[in-house]
């Protein structure tokens, strides 16, 4: 692009692909990493991702609730059906975390997050302790994964303000799993919890004498234990 004929300058225009099927473009002084941008402008520039989270359990099952909205004012809705043994806590945290895998996955750099739960956002905020080892576990996992953005905040919703995301949870959860069918479902099936616990759902070895142990232990199983048909 030339600024003007008299004093022609060129300043190149860059297109970003949002991931959502669109495109934003913008110039020079955002492509090149050697100028430095103020966070706050940063943001303005580039635009903000917004992430609406919501879990739900209950006798009849568990699910998470996502909506994600781009700069450009495009939806992305998610639902996850929860098919292991989960709190309603539990459910919200795989909700965040979920939602935040999505965000890396479609390159987002700056989110606003959004739930009703004031445990977990305030548990991530570090405004209240997180004693539980599980919780704590949720917690950190999710730490982590903001690293990987360059801002981000989050806000409390009631329940009505977090319809969407609330109402693709209670979904999710209600969802039964069809045991023959060629039909095809919007609903994703997560069959194990997204940190492990050591127990029944899946296993972190802490060394080798941990994995030596684990193996021998189902060696015994093998051998001693009948199958039973």
């Amino acid at each position: 692009m030339v600024s003007r004929k008299d004093k022609p300058h060129n300043f190149p225009i860059y297109s970003c692909d949002t991931g959502l099927g669109s495109d934003i473009l913008f110039n020079e002084a955002v492509g090149k990493e050697s100028q430095d941008i103020p966070a706050e402008n940063e943001r303005d520039i580039m635009g903000c991702w917004s992430l609406y989270f919501d879990g739900s359990a209950g006798k009849e099952g568990a699910g998470a609730g996502i909506w994600i909205t781009s700069p450009t004012e495009e939806s992305k809705f998610l639902s996850y059906k929860l098919n292991f043994d989960c709190t309603n806590n539990m459910a919200e945290y795989e909700s965040l975390v979920l939602g935040l895998e999505t965000l890396i996955k479609l390159k987002a750099k700056n989110i606003d997050v959004y739930g009703d739960s004031e445990l977990v956002i305030k548990q991530v905020e570090g405004t209240y302790q997180t004693k539980d080892a599980r919780m704590r576990a949720y917690r950190n996992l999710v730490l982590d994964m903001l690293e990987k953005f360059q801002s981000y905040s989050f806000s409390i919703k009631t329940r009505d303000q977090n319809s969407i995301a609330d109402s693709l949870a209670v979904l999710a959860s209600l969802f039964i799993i069809p045991r023959h069918s060629s039909e095809s479902y919007e609903v994703e099936v997560r069959h194990r919890p997204v940190i492990p616990d050591n127990i029944t759902n899946w296993q972190v070895f802490e060394d080798d004498q941990h994995v030596r142990n684990f193996i021998r232990y189902f060696i015994c199983i093998k051998i001693f234990v009948p199958l039973v048909f």
